[in-house]
């Protein structure tokens, strides 16, 4: 008997379906191995970042509830003040020469030009008394916040929400701060700089992590009351010990650390609540879901790495720490969209880390002439002719700027002297306030 010519061929085509099923059979159990190491890698990175120490929930806010009748924690007064310095009365506008004119809570920009010569106009002067005046419940609460411990904020405050609120109350507190100093109230001068410098400046603060160099305004303040005002050794003791807080030379990895940690607390929220990806980290290989993890995967991995090597950076010595760190985010290709590594307005740099490293820079420059002055008072009105005859009395050691990894400039001049750094640029414009260079200066 003859097969049909048809049937003979069927056990190549049996052939053939055994092979097409043992290959997606084997593709299968590889992809599954692969979704189950990518998943395994994933979580033990993270779990290797919890245990190694690394910030995991944001540095400045803690997990609970502050009640508004706490009486031995600042987060309350925080919330009180910044939400009455956002809801002011109306204020008038003020001339100012070439046309120019403001009204409200004046800018750090329209301010700067004068902070250095004192010669604040008229106008300005008098809607800084205004803003002062009309502002004093406002004020009063910060200055009772900057005197209590800040826990954090509780998990019922919304951080972001506050953001303009505390930048009002930021820039209202610059304003008395410029205001006493240009009067000659010394005393107040030095009260409200303390409370400028603790709201944004000490690590623990709220506003600590604000993308302007705000350090550089209080240091440009701090000039302009010692060319104004006679300031006393324990008031500038006080001042020496606030701008040595403000001196975190571990500022650029506690950023850092904070950014990664809010990466990682977005990772893990995602993947507890959201439908579907709730299997990026704990699923069984191969169900519904997973399809994508081992790509999802390695784009957690080359992140952490990216912090990682990015930390690994900002413990290297000045200046070669803004280089790497300015290498490794050109090479990986790294954003943040917390305005760290943006350009924010201050940098034509967008890689510069300019804003945190400015504020490093004015504080020791407020340091230094601080210094200056306790060595006046000591020694009846004579200067020193280096910063080196101020240590070890009132300078443990000669500040490093951070930009050029050299000694703080100090120079003596008729009657007075000169501290200053560099900017962002790098360049030494001999002091320039209008190019970004935290300067004091003082003429007596």
């Amino acid at each position: 008997m003859k097969w049909p010519a048809d049937v003979s061929a069927l056990p190549s085509r049996r052939l053939r379906w055994l092979l097409v099923s043992l290959t997606i059979a084997v593709a299968i159990g590889v992809y599954a191995m692969w979704d189950y190491i990518a998943a395994r890698r994933v979580t033990a990175a993270i779990v290797s970042v919890a245990q190694s120490g690394g910030a995991i929930n944001r540095a400045q806010v803690e997990l609970s509830d502050a009640g508004l009748d706490s009486a031995n924690d600042a987060a309350p007064f925080y919330l009180a003040a910044a939400s009455l310095a956002s809801t002011s009365l109306p204020y008038g506008t003020v001339a100012l020469p070439g046309g120019r004119g403001f009204s409200g809570v004046p800018a750090p920009g329209a301010l700067q030009a004068w902070y250095t010569t004192g010669d604040l106009p008229a106008g300005m002067l008098q809607q800084a008394r205004n803003v002062v005046d009309q502002q004093s419940d406002s004020l009063r609460l910060l200055d009772a916040a900057t005197l209590k411990p800040f826990k954090g904020f509780g998990q019922s405050t919304t951080y972001g929400a506050q953001v303009m609120q505390f930048e009002q109350l930021c820039r209202l507190c610059n304003t008395r701060t410029v205001y006493a100093a240009a009067t000659g109230n010394a005393r107040l001068a030095v009260e409200s700089l303390r409370s400028e410098l603790a709201l944004f400046a000490e690590p623990e603060r709220p506003v600590h992590r604000s993308p302007l160099p705000r350090v550089l305004l209080s240091t440009l303040s701090l000039s302009l009351l010692l060319n104004r005002s006679t300031v006393d050794e324990a008031a500038l003791a006080s001042l020496a010990a606030a701008f040595e807080r403000a001196d975190d030379d571990r500022l650029l990895e506690r950023e850092l650390n904070t950014l990664r940690g809010n990466y990682i607390d977005a990772f893990l929220e995602r993947a507890r609540y959201s439908h579907g990806f709730s299997l990026f980290v704990g699923g069984v290989p191969g169900e519904p879901g997973v399809v994508l993890r081992p790509l999802l995967g390695s784009r957690v991995r080359e992140h952490l790495d990216t912090y990682r090597e990015l930390l690994a950076a900002s413990r290297l010595p000045w200046t070669t720490r803004l280089d790497q760190l300015r290498s490794v985010a050109i090479r990986r290709q790294w954003r943040d969209d917390t305005g760290f590594l943006v350009n924010h307005g201050w940098s034509t740099d967008p890689w510069g880390f300019t804003a945190l490293t400015l504020n490093l820079a004015s504080a020791r420059v407020a340091r230094a002439a601080i210094a200056v002055e306790r060595y006046r008072l000591a020694h009846r009105g004579e200067l020193p002719d280096t910063l080196e005859q101020t240590v070890p009395a009132f300078l443990p050691a000669v500040p490093i700027d951070p930009y050029s990894g050299k000694p703080i400039r100090f120079s003596r001049l008729d009657g007075g002297f000169e501290v200053y750094g560099v900017s962002f640029d790098r360049i030494d414009n001999g002091g320039d306030a209008l190019a970004d260079e935290p300067v004091i200066r003082v003429r007596k």
